[in-house]
C-alpha cells in the first residue's frame, strides 16, 4: 500500500520552540515600561492640574458675565426710568 503525499509533508522541518529573550533584554523592557508610566503619571497630574485652572477660569469668566448682566439690567431700568415721554 502506498502513502498518499499530503500536502504538509512537502514543508521543511522549523523549529517552533519560541524564541528564549535574554533575561537582560526583559528586564530593560520593564525598565522602559516603568519609565514611561512615570512619565504618563507626571503628564496626567499636569493634564488635570491645567483642567482645574481651566474649570477656575471659566468660573470666573461665568461670575464676571452674570455681573456684567446684573449691571446692564439696573443701567436699563435707570435710564428707562430717565427717558422723555413721547408727547
Amino acid at each position: 500500500m502506498s502513502r498518499a503525499i499530503l500536502p504538509h509533508d512537502s514543508f521543511h522541518a522549523v523549529d517552533a520552540r519560541p524564541h528564549r529573550v535574554r533575561e537582560d533584554e526583559l528586564e530593560q523592557q520593564v525598565a522602559a515600561l516603568q519609565r514611561e508610566i512615570v512619565d504618563l503619571q507626571t503628564q496626567r497630574r499636569r493634564d488635570m492640574a491645567t483642567a482645574r485652572g481651566l474649570g477656575e477660569a471659566l468660573q470666573s469668566l461665568r461670575d464676571g458675565t452674570m455681573a456684567l448682566r446684573a449691571e446692564n439690567e439696573d443701567l436699563r431700568r435707570r435710564l428707562a426710568g430717565h427717558e422723555p415721554r413721547p408727547r
